[in-house]
């Protein structure tokens, strides 16, 4: 099976954040693939597409080079891309619903932003939870640390307090485990 697709809000959010945030647009641009500098220029990505996930690694990588942010920028990318994506109408729902709820209704946005992949949620206690990632061909460090700093932003908006987030690889980067901790 070959790599999964992402969506392309994902990666229209990212380079947006990366201009925004740390002002880095033409750098990024200019470390870019030609394909993907062109597809980003002449506004073939659109938010509702589906695009390749090496498109969204190669946006982390350099993104990660040019801000000097290292692994970490994937989670700030992600958090605030969760917070731009949840509009009035979703954002108002997170605040009605419990963590718990949030919970079960991840595998169905996972499947909103990737073409592919399980997302199975394993045990749920109060304040914690296990996620198992499956099937997500294409995934690489910065794509497991994206989704970590969605599954806090998400948390944080469905009312969790002091959220942490962590994961442990399968045997490779296709497969793992996420693990979320909040009060």
């Amino acid at each position: 099976m070959g790599e999964l697709r992402c969506k392309g809000i994902m990666l229209r959010n990212r380079v947006e954040i990366l201009d925004e945030e740390y002002g880095v647009a033409d750098a990024l641009r200019a470390g870019l693939s030609t394909e993907l500098r062109d597809a980003l220029s002449y506004g073939r990505i659109v938010r509702g597409g589906w695009y390749p996930m090496a498109w969204l690694r190669e946006i982390h990588e350099v993104g990660s080079r040019v801000t000097g942010k290292g692994g970490a920028l994937a989670r700030e990318l992600a958090a605030h891309g969760a917070a731009r994506n949840f509009t009035s109408v979703h954002k108002a729902f997170l605040t009605i619903v419990s963590p718990r709820a949030v919970l079960k209704r991840a595998p169905r946005i996972f499947g909103a932003y990737f073409d592919g992949g399980r997302f199975e949620l394993g045990s749920s206690e109060p304040g914690e939870a296990r996620i198992a990632i499956s099937e997500c061909n294409g995934f690489d460090r910065h794509v497991w640390e994206a989704m970590a700093g969605t599954a806090e932003a998400v948390l944080t908006m469905g009312g969790a307090k002091d959220v942490h987030s962590d994961y442990t690889l399968g045997p490779t980067p296709a497969s793992g485990e996420l693990k979320a901790a909040w009060r």
